[in-house]
């Protein structure tokens, strides 16, 4: 069963509402790869990497917490 609440499920509900595919979203920041497993709860993103990946996706951490 899937957490709708984690940050990896986030991410992948923000990457679909803005049409990009993993391999969109990571260019030039990680591997589509990493963007899977952190969107599958397998793997924590570096900050560095969340950062691009939220600015990427017109969003932040402070977005995220609801801040």
């Amino acid at each position: 069963m899937e957490d709708n609440n984690s940050l990896g499920s986030t991410i992948r509900l923000l990457r679909r509402q803005r049409h990009l595919t993993q391999e969109q979203l990571a260019e030039g920041i990680c591997s589509p790869i990493t963007v899977s497993r952190i969107e599958n709860g397998h793997q924590m993103p570096s900050k560095a990497i969340l950062d691009a990946l939220l600015s990427r996706l017109h969003s932040s951490v402070y977005q995220l917490c609801n801040v």
